[in-house]
This record gives structure tokens, sequence and C-alpha cells, in this order.
């Protein structure tokens, strides 16, 4: 139905007999545009394609209101000020918008107000980050932190949370933005690199839920998001068109929405009551979040949290076009949250099987599976620097 839409609605009218008509002057070529073009409106409206119109346009839902993306109720952490003098900070200068250096300089100016040691890791090659958080000896060191962007910070956590260290000899991490997408710094509320620098000087340490994913017998942690179909998808094939910027996300996933992608997955979920759930079908994406936004500012889960020891699983249901492609121009603000072909579920564990071995996304990196996925949450096991007040995606 909704490629008649776009012949009967779009190319007859526009592309043949309007052009005809404006050639030639042909009364018989203007009726013909203007009864394709209205029948052409009709079949749209009386299809899916109405929705996409609707609620993915004209009347979308209302986006939930902005909150802080940590835990402020009855299990709200009281965080733990440590006194920052020394600091070593890892650079990534080919990270996202390359503006490493500079913003190593707003870093070391705002820390030398407050009288802090730096010393500057500067990273050559893909895993470098990683490799610095896990070999690094960090002793006596007060903050251990990155510039770059989600796959930064991904290396950052993956190769802390590897040391064979003593936990209590581990210091708190310090994130700051330096990417395209700076997802996580969207969750903790600045893509400010000053502010992000005067909060790491500050000292307020808050524990952040880590996701352990494992798969063809490795384990990887994920603060981010792990992303499955579509959405994964996304990831994988939107690298091949950098040069778009951000929109290149967008542009990949009309695409495959338009192409009619779909993904079998069954699920094996304990929910955050410890009750087993099961899900089986054809899904146009699953995605599990720490964190409520991905990519450029996607508010994908408006309501997760980052330390309430539960992950957020959201299952896109296979759908109409129109009606998948509404729920595509809901989600930059979180509008989507209610939408009927949506199912969210708070969760400790999710076991994911597909009918073949794939790739999927984790914070933004790409990674291979075996047809098998296991996901567990661990309640605040990363020690970072945060504000908990600040409001996610504000600055959007």
């Amino acid at each position: 139905m909704f490629w008649t839409c776009v012949v009967v609605g779009g190319i007859l009218p526009l592309v043949i007999f309007l052009p005809a008509y404006l050639s030639t002057s042909d009364t018989l070529q203007l009726i013909l545009f203007l009864v394709f073009l209205i029948l052409g409106l009709v079949v749209c409206f009386s299809s899916s394609f109405r929705t996409l119109i609707t609620e993915g346009a004209l009347c979308m839902p209302a986006a939930p209101a902005k909150t802080s993306s940590w835990d402020l109720g009855s299990d709200k952490q009281t965080p733990i000020v440590k006194p920052v003098k020394k600091i070593k900070v890892i650079v990534n200068p080919n990270a996202g918008v390359k503006q490493g250096v500079d913003n190593l300089a707003i870093c070391q100016k705002e820390w030398a107000k407050a009288g802090i040691e730096v010393t500057v890791l500067s990273t050559t090659h893909a895993g470098h980050c990683r490799e610095y958080a896990r070999d690094e000896d960090l002793k006596d060191v007060d903050a251990l932190c990155a510039i770059g962007g989600d796959g930064t910070i991904h290396e950052l956590c993956n190769g802390i949370l590897a040391r064979k260290d003593d936990a209590k000899n581990i210091p708190p991490l310090g994130f700051l933005p330096g990417g395209s997408g700076n997802s996580v710094m969207c969750d903790l509320g600045s893509w400010d690199i000053r502010e992000c620098a005067e909060r790491i000087a500050k000292g307020s340490v808050v524990g952040m839920d880590v996701c352990h994913v494992t798969t063809l017998g490795q384990t990887i942690a994920s603060i981010n998001e792990c992303t499955f179909g579509l959405v994964g998808d996304i990831g994988v094939l939107a690298e091949d068109y950098s040069w778009m910027g951000p929109g290149r996300y967008d542009a990949v996933a009309a695409w495959k929405l338009l192409a009619g992608f779909s993904q079998h997955v069954k699920l094996e979920v304990i929910d955050q009551h410890d009750k087993p759930q099961s899900f089986d079908g054809h899904y146009l994406s699953v995605f599990l979040n720490q964190t409520q936004h991905f990519g450029k500012g996607m508010r994908a889960v408006p309501h997760a949290l980052v330390d309430d020891g539960l992950l957020d699983l959201t299952l896109i249901e296979s759908a109409d076009r129109g009606e998948l492609l509404a729920i595509l121009n809901q989600v930059p603000e979180g509008r989507h949250a209610a939408n009927q072909k949506l199912i969210s579920v708070r969760a400790k564990s999710v076991n994911l099987t597909f009918d073949t071995p794939g790739v999927f996304n984790v914070d933004g990196e790409i990674c291979k599976h075996d047809g098998n996925v296991k996901v567990t949450v661990g309640k605040r096991e990363l020690a970072i620097f945060a504000d908990q007040n600040a409001i996610a995606g504000h600055m959007i």
C-alpha cells in the first residue's frame, strides 16, 4: 500500500502528468494530474500512511518531561565527595569532531584553577583507551578521565573493569564530551566540556550501573545501549555515510524501514519483580538501554535510570510502514513512549536467541554474536563523577 501511495500520489502526477502539462498546456494532462493527485491522497489517507501524517507529523504525542537519569527516589544514592589532586586524562584526538586537543586545553585550564596535577595520555590506535584503562599505573591517582565520544567512554569502562587491582584502589572515572554522538554525556546532563571538567574537580562520586553482554564466549561491558535489528543495523550501515553527519542515522533507518525490515527473535526475560517473561516474534528492532539516549540525543527510553539495577528492554513490533515511520519521527524527543507498537520491560536479565549469527551495536561499537546473547545488570558497579540533579538532555 505504501508504494501504491508513492506511485499514484507522487510519481504519476508530479513526474509524468505535471511536466507534460507545463510543456504542452494540454488540458487532459492537467486533468490527469489533478485526478491522480487526489486519488493518491485518498489512497494514502485510507492506509497506514495516514498514521505517518497524523501521529508522525501533525498530531504527535506530547514528549515526556525531561528528568534526571539518576534515581532520586527512596533508593537515591548519597554521593561520596573525594578530594581530587591528581588526574590522568586519556585524550582521543580523532574522536567525533576531532577537537580533542582543544578540549584538553579547556580542561587543563579549569583543573589548574583547582590546583590539580594532570598527566595526559594520548591514544594512537583503536582500543588504546581500553589498554590505558586496563594497564596504566593508577597508584595515588584520584581520577581517570577520558575526552572523546561514546566509543571512547565504552573503551574506558571496559578497560577499568578488566583490571586485576583491588576495587578500592581504582579511582572514579571522569567522562568528558568530545565525540559526534555523546549520548552518555547527554544523560549526564552536559555537553559543555568546561562544565564537565568542573564537576570532576568538585569530586562528587556516585555509582553507575553496568550491563554485562555475553556472546561468543566473551563478555563486554555496556553503560549506554545494546541494539539489535533496525536500530543495531543503523549503526553498522551509517558508518559508510559519515559524510552525511548525524542525518545519516535517519536516512538509513528510513531506507531499511521502507524495505520492510524485520528480524525473528526469542527472548527470555527476568523482569524487575524477578518474574520470568518470554517473547517470540518478528521485530523491527530490539534495544536494551541503561541510558535514556543513544546516537545524537535520540531519546529512546525517556524514563530510564542509570543506577536502578535494571536495564530497559524495548521491542518494536512489525507494523505497516506508515506506522513505523511515525514511530521513527517520534523517537528523537521520546514521544513514542506510549506507542502501542512498542513493548517495554524493565528487567534484570535478558537472553536473546536469533535464527542465525549476526551483528549488533554496543555503545556505538559494532560487535558480532553467535545467535545467542545474554545481558545482565550490575548495580552501581562503576564509580563516576556526576551531578545527580542534572537534567538528562536539557541541552537539546
